[in-house]
């Protein structure tokens, strides 16, 4: 059995995740920029950024993803499992079938 939080939102604050999911589009738009001018102005450190680039997004995907900035499209629905409860202790309801 398990609680679900009545909104379904994780338990990081609001501000952290969105200052976290602007920190991370940066990254990314960093990581393109870096890849490219650097392919395009000195093809002999391609792999060196490359590599740090990948480095850098992957970090920065792991800490995202521990936040739980991904974007979730079942993050509001109820589970369906039986027993499981709202955050206040209110059952949810399973799917209607039939």
């Amino acid at each position: 059995m398990s609680t679900i939080p009545p909104d379904g939102a994780p338990a990081i604050p609001p501000k952290v995740r969105t200052v976290a999911y602007f920190v991370g589009l940066g990254v990314g738009a960093v990581t393109i920029l870096a890849t490219g001018v650097t392919a395009a102005v000195a093809p002999s450190a391609v792999g060196t950024v490359l590599a740090l680039c990948g480095a850098l997004s992957g970090a920065a995907s792991l800490v995202l993803g521990g936040l739980g900035v991904a974007f979730r499209p079942t993050a509001g629905l109820p589970s369906t499992r039986p027993g499981d409860t709202w955050g206040d202790g209110t059952p949810v309801a399973g799917p209607v079938i039939g």
